[in-house]
């Protein structure tokens, strides 16, 4: 329910990984939403671009053009090298079994976690970020 509507209904599941809107996104876990330039739409899925990372997702009859993604916190990968969606690391914070960064960049600010490293990078060094396959959604 939003401002007495309701907002998108489905399976827990479904609300989380395919959330309709921002709100949904947000109301149904973390996310971070995205700017990104849809390039092409065939067959119900669309070719998308965010930063320096390409993917496919389901279209969900959204046009080619500028648009939004949610991406869940757990849907990156964070690399040293740079490429992928660039910035800095502002925080890292190692909480046993994961990392927790913000990530800084022309993204904006993004919450990402980690589950591969052992060891954090350092705040102000610069990383990249690719999309992992999952926790990843055009919203309106």
């Amino acid at each position: 329910m939003k401002d007495g509507e309701i907002a998108q209904s489905g399976t827990p599941r479904e609300l989380y990984e395919a959330p309709a809107s921002e709100f949904i996104a947000d109301f149904i876990g973390e996310a971070n939403v995205i700017d990104c330039e849809i390039r092409e739409v065939t067959g119900g899925l669309a070719r998308i671009r965010v930063g320096g990372e390409e993917l496919t997702l389901p279209a969900r009859d959204i046009r080619p053009g500028p648009a939004r993604l949610a991406a869940r916190p757990n849907a990156f990968t964070v690399g040293s090298d740079g490429g992928g969606i660039e910035g800095h690391v502002v925080s890292a914070a190692y909480l046993g079994d994961h990392i927790e960064y913000e990530i800084d960049g022309p993204a904006g600010r993004l919450f990402v976690i980690d589950g591969d490293r052992t060891e954090a990078i350092p705040p102000g060094k610069p990383v990249g970020l690719q999309f992992r396959g999952g926790g990843v959604a055009l919203i309106a």
